[in-house]
């Protein structure tokens, strides 16, 4: 089954996306990019590109796990290397110092891969083949001719150089929208993708491709499908659009629009069509020194790409200036089904050719930046380890863990045999009720605000602490909703008189009734030297509740609410029993 793989272009103006199916591609489709996302070849934000692309795909209805990203030329580093044969170990190694020239920083910040012109791999190590012993009479061999036959042969290679900051930010780009980093390569392999699929038979001729960019053109020359050299002009669309803004008085914004869309056929103004011949002048000279340093060249074909290739005046103007066909990019790619495509396919080219050197079966050994730096995994390696491990894992749990667990679970043991007396005393106290409910009034914790304002009997007990104890005596008392009874016994009637008005100036006592007041003697004489014993009444302001849950109000006595009906009846009673018992006593 083929392969499917989804490429990625990611222009400083336009983010191109092909999905790729074998040779054949399946939909292609292109989005403006935001204004600063790409700077200088790097990703200013890798998140919001991974929205980007994950939302593009969603719209389009394109669904992939691969993804095969185009590394921009300006963080990569690109060389034409000659080096003696060697082993792909000994290449690894040896590699990085071909860019000592180039790069600045130190060496372990970077990746790097190259691609060879043969898809098999590079040759392995060989033993040292062993000296016959030498005979007799026998002459020493020539050590020149020896030298010859072992000396090495030489490979050519196409190296590549990467930050590795930047392709851990591709590769994470590729995970925010949902896909898996499996290739990435420069825009060289994809150009060498194409060709080789379009011009299998013209393997030894010579082809350029003309990427028209923003910031700058790049011209590439190959020999068949091989990269032969890369010539970059400072001199690309932004220069024409600032030209014309600057001329029309517009916006730079507005002036890219107009220059795609040929608003007022702009395309074709003076100012568009001096730049245009800039631009193809520099190119004219790019090629003349090309083929004057490979006088054998025969360059005669170059193929356009990029931002400024769907603009006819420019291609106009390099027909006139370059000696060679203008090809349109969309010609590469014929057989892989790009005239299916409505928009332009020369746009995304790159996005094709890079995903197509995943999906199909590479001609040679490409470079693929996505896997360099990465070591492979021996699992037959871990095997031995994780054998020892599980061996030396035994012993200590035997040693460590299994006498542990003993112990553990007789303690375990224990602690459940002491949460069960614990929830069965729970139990036996949750038997009794809620008597909290019960016994509210008798502390001020967990009491309301409207509970508190109620009178409760920590405030009777003081009453009876500080007011009546200190004046008669008293052997009992009760209390029925709002009415506290007493009887007392005092020194003479006098001290029961002023208890009664001491109590009344009592902010929780509504008034006081003398039930009866009587002396033990007969005569007036036994009268003053006898005791006084009485009932007291005191009726309180509030009477003693409770709020229940339910918002209700109950008493806090069985029956105090029964007795209040009988409370004005009680006090007449209590008024006659007074004087009645005040007259029998004098007497």
């Amino acid at each position: 089954m083929a392969k499917s793989c989804l490429g990625i272009d990611i222009g400083k103006d336009q983010l191109k996306l092909v999905l790729m199916k074998g040779e054949t591609i399946q939909k292609a489709v292109s989005v403006q990019m935001p204004e600063g996302l790409l700077k200088e070849g790097r990703i200013v934000s890798v998140e919001t590109t991974g929205e980007l692309i994950r939302k593009t795909m969603k719209e389009n209805k394109i669904r992939c796990k691969e993804a095969a990203v185009v590394v921009s030329s300006g963080v990569c580093f690109l060389r034409n290397v000659t080096m003696p044969e060697m082993t792909a170990d000994q290449l690894v190694y040896n590699l990085p110092y071909e860019f000592r020239d180039y790069i600045t920083d130190e060496l372990k910040k970077y990746v790097f891969d190259y691609s060879w012109g043969s898809a098999e791999e590079l040759p392995k190590a060989k033993k040292p083949k062993k000296q016959p012993k030498k005979k007799k009479g026998e002459e020493k061999p020539d050590e020149k001719a020896e030298d010859s036959e072992e000396r090495r042969g030489e490979m050519e290679l196409l190296a590549a150089a990467a930050p590795l900051e930047a392709i851990d930010d591709l590769r994470l780009m590729a995970r925010k929208a949902g896909l898996k980093l499996t290739f990435a390569a420069p825009e060289v392999s994809a150009c060498e993708n194409l060709l080789h699929y379009k011009l299998k038979e013209e393997s030894d001729k010579e082809y350029g491709i003309l990427d028209l960019g923003s910031t700058s053109s790049r011209l590439l020359i190959f020999k068949g499908d091989r990269h032969q050299v890369t010539r970059i002009i400072e001199r690309g669309m932004e220069q024409v659009e600032e030209l014309l803004a600057d001329s029309l008085h517009i916006d730079i914004h507005l002036a890219h629009t107009w220059l795609l869309t040929n608003h007022e056929d702009c395309v074709n103004s003076e100012i568009c069509q001096d730049a245009f011949s800039q631009i193809s002048v520099e190119l004219m000279r790019a090629l003349n020194f090309y083929q004057f340093s490979n006088p054998d060249s025969r360059l005669e074909d170059i193929y356009i790409c990029g931002g400024g290739a769907s603009i006819e005046s420019m291609r106009e103007s390099l027909k006139e200036n370059l000696d060679v066909t203008i090809h349109d990019a969309s010609e590469l790619m014929d057989g892989l089904g790009g005239g299916r495509v409505s928009e332009a396919p020369s746009l995304w080219m790159l996005a094709a050719g890079t995903a197509l050197g995943r999906t199909a079966k590479a001609p040679k050994k490409q470079i693929n930046l996505a896997l360099a730096g990465q070591k492979k995994k021996h699992y037959w390696v871990a095997v031995p380890a994780i054998g020892g491990i599980v061996v030396v894992a035994g012993v200590i749990g035997k040693v460590a863990v299994a006498d542990r667990l003993v112990q553990m679970s007789e303690a375990q043991s224990a602690v459940s045999q002491m949460q069960q007396q614990v929830d069965d005393i729970t139990a036996y106290i949750d038997s009794f009720g809620d008597l909290q409910e019960t016994y509210a009034h008798y502390t001020y914790q967990g009491l309301t605000g409207d509970e508190l304002s109620f009178l409760n009997r920590p405030e009777v007990l003081k009453l009876m602490t500080d007011i009546i104890f200190p004046k008669v005596m008293v052997s009992s008392w009760s209390v029925s909703g709002n009415q506290l009874s007493l009887p007392v016994t005092g020194e003479n009637l006098s001290d029961i008189n002023s208890l009664v008005q001491e109590l009344e100036q009592e902010p929780i006592v509504d008034y006081c009734n003398v039930m009866t007041a009587v002396t033990d003697g007969n005569t007036e004489a036994e009268a003053a030297a006898d005791k006084v014993t009485g009932q007291i009444v005191i009726y309180l302001l509030d009477p003693l509740t409770v709020q229940e849950q339910d918002g209700s109000t109950d008493v806090n006595e069985a029956g105090a609410a029964a007795e209040n009906t009988d409370a004005d009846a009680a006090a007449d009673t209590a008024d006659d029993g007074f004087e009645d018992g005040t007259e029998g006593g004098a007497q």
